[in-house]
């Protein structure tokens, strides 16, 4: 038989049976409910962007290193504001970043690449690229002039999504934490109409950008945290690129290997392991998570 000669650039696909399931999943939640210890405990070796204003880093880090030993690659940063960090200071902590990002794509190894503190992430690119950072906590003085348009503000948008597209299709997972805030609703009085007050709803939303939702494919909610010394998470999946059968629905895991064996596995296997559709969402008060007697309800 004749051979046959293929263009310049295309190959012939080989399908392969232990082909890599890459997960870039998008972690939020509440204070203290844990995003740390899931993300530093991920499979090595872990690249590490660690921008979380967390003072005990180091030891986090110690635990982590203690419970997953392997390598670990980081840059990090302790918190700054807006008016401490210069466009110049921010493009080269970014620099330093893509860097890391280069490196871990080069070695072709595996593991994780986490960043933790997404949210400073971004504010870094809105100072490089506007000169002010809302996300870094800039807020316009009365009466001051050019003061960037939200528009103006597309350009971090579009770096961060370039970034995350850069991490796309290799052969490690990545892990993106985004604190969430509580969601608060305003209390009328009844008699008057008049508003008095706000109060908590137990609710949260993340502080990730809308526009580069598509860019994850797995959107995970910390929920439960602290049994004793093992850390339990229940998370609701928000989007998943794997199977859209598991969109809306809880499960519970103990750490990211075990989540991702769910998100890849049959779906006749996996779904045995979700909640059902409906199934309440038990929260955690972030002030029970210090108290050492606190323990998760028998029913999760």
């Amino acid at each position: 038989a004749k051979s046959m000669t293929l263009p310049v650039g295309v190959e012939r696909f080989t399908p392969k049976r232990d082909a890599f399931h890459q997960v870039i999943g998008l972690v939020f939640g509440a204070s203290k409910t844990g995003k740390s210890h899931l993300l530093l405990r991920a499979p090595r070796p872990l690249y590490l962007v660690y921008l979380d204003p967390n003072p005990a880093k180091d030891e986090q880090l110690a635990k982590a290193c203690a419970e997953v030993p392997g390598e670990i690659f980081s840059v990090a940063y302790g918190a700054i504001g807006d008016d401490a960090l210069s466009a110049d200071e921010a493009e080269r902590r970014l620099r330093a970043i893509d860097r890391l990002a280069d490196f871990a794509i080069e070695q072709h190894k595996g593991g994780t690449f986490v960043v933790d503190g997404s949210y400073y992430l971004l504010g870094y690119m809105q100072k490089a690229e506007v000169g002010y950072s809302p996300a870094l906590g800039f807020r316009p003085k009365p009466g001051q002039k050019n003061v960037p348009r939200q528009v103006e503000y597309g350009a971090a948008t579009t770096r961060l999504r370039e970034f995350i597209n850069k991490l796309a299709l290799t052969d490690f997972d990545v892990l993106m934490s985004w604190e969430a805030r509580e969601i608060f609703r305003d209390v009328y009085n009844e008699m008057t109409g008049k508003k008095t007050g706000v109060e908590r709803t137990g609710k949260f939303r993340t502080t990730w950008p809308q526009n580069v939702e598509y860019s994850t494919t797995l959107m995970l909610e910390t929920l439960l945290t602290m049994e004793k010394s093992e850390a339990v998470f229940r998370f609701q999946i928000g989007k998943n690129a794997h199977d859209a059968s598991y969109i809306g629905r809880t499960m519970r895991a103990c750490s990211f290997v075990d989540l991702k064996g769910l998100l890849t596995a049959g779906a006749t296997d996996a779904l045995a392991l979700l909640d059902p559709v409906g199934a309440p969402i038990e929260r955690v008060s972030t002030e029970l998570l210090a108290d050492d007697a606190y323990h998760l309800d028998s029913r999760v």
